[in-house]
């Protein structure tokens, strides 16, 4: 099987059956295949249609059959803090020139804490549950660690599978990561 195909079979896989298995929150891949296909991918804009691709499917299944609302979601509050956040993980993922598990640890971290940080300042912003205030804002940080932990070792985890998953189907056993 040729390299890239298998490599975004196991990215777009495992990612999306990380959104619909049971899962505590925040805990997906969504942002090991940011980060993984910015990394791998070598034209940068397959790797961000991709994953917002990825993420866009997933949120329209989600937020239309398995959460209904009483009308049709195309985008939800925040959305466009989330989106943004994974777009900046695929960017900073594509300045790596070659990937191994510790840069790819160090990249899980940079990425999981501009998610936690835009994906809040997002929850602030809207007005719905923190007050205009630097004290709502802070308290929206607070509230969020359980979830931003979560995010970083969903990344972490999901990125580690992934790249086995991609050793195992493209057969390949260097210890770096090459683009594709």
């Amino acid at each position: 099987m040729n390299k890239k195909l298998a490599f975004i079979l196991a990215l777009i896989t495992i990612s999306l059956a990380s959104r619909f298995i049971p899962h505590y929150p925040n805990f997906t891949a969504i942002g090991s295949m940011a980060i993984l296909g910015g990394a791998m991918l070598r034209k940068p804009i397959e790797a961000l249609l991709l994953t917002l691709g990825a993420l866009f499917v997933s949120d329209i299944i989600l937020n239309n059959v398995l959460y209904t609302a009483e009308s049709f979601t195309l985008f939800y509050e925040g959305a466009v803090y989330v989106y943004g956040a994974v777009a900046l993980s695929v960017v900073i993922g594509s300045l790596v020139k070659k990937l191994n598990i510790k840069n790819y640890f160090g990249l899980s971290i940079i990425s999981s804490a501009i998610f936690f940080l835009a994906t809040n300042y997002g929850v602030w912003a809207t007005g719905f549950i923190y007050p205009d205030t630097t004290q709502g804002l802070m308290a929206a940080y607070a509230a969020a660690i359980p979830y931003g932990l979560s995010h970083l070792a969903g990344t972490l985890i999901y990125g580690v599978a992934i790249m086995a998953a991609f050793r195992a189907i493209a057969k390949v056993n260097d210890v770096e990561f090459a683009k594709i």
